[in-house]
């Protein structure tokens, strides 16, 4: 895992700054093969058995952070998602600081974004 784990008063105060009404929002960026899943089922799955996504707190953060680990296995960007979460969802991620000098990074375990709002971005 990356970064460093903060204690669950640390993740949601981290969050709550990214709270807007009664849900949150977060950005991820995917691959092409996650992208088409996504507008097939409408949802945020694992094909690959990880227990959850990891988010950013802005859109070209998330873009980066994309980029950079698919990079890893070979894969270009496919896009970048709004993810918002209601409140008793967003409890359950956990805050990692901030990343590779790009941005805050959050991991969401499967069981919180079941129920995700999901955007595709342009």
């Amino acid at each position: 895992m990356f970064g460093r784990l903060l204690g669950r008063a640390a993740a949601t105060e981290a969050v709550s700054t990214a709270t807007a009404g009664a849900r949150t929002t977060f950005y991820r960026g995917v691959s092409k093969a996650e992208l088409a899943d996504i507008e097939a089922t409408g949802a945020l799955r694992s094909v690959t058995g990880a227990q959850g996504k990891y988010l950013a707190a802005t859109a070209p953060e998330a873009a980066v952070f994309g980029e950079r680990a698919l990079a890893l296995t070979g894969e270009s960007l496919g896009g970048v998602i709004r993810v918002q979460l209601g409140r008793g969802a967003a409890r359950d991620v956990t805050a990692l600081g901030r990343i590779d000098g790009i941005g805050e990074a959050f991991f969401a375990p499967l069981s919180a974004l079941t129920n995700a709002r999901i955007t595709i971005l342009p």
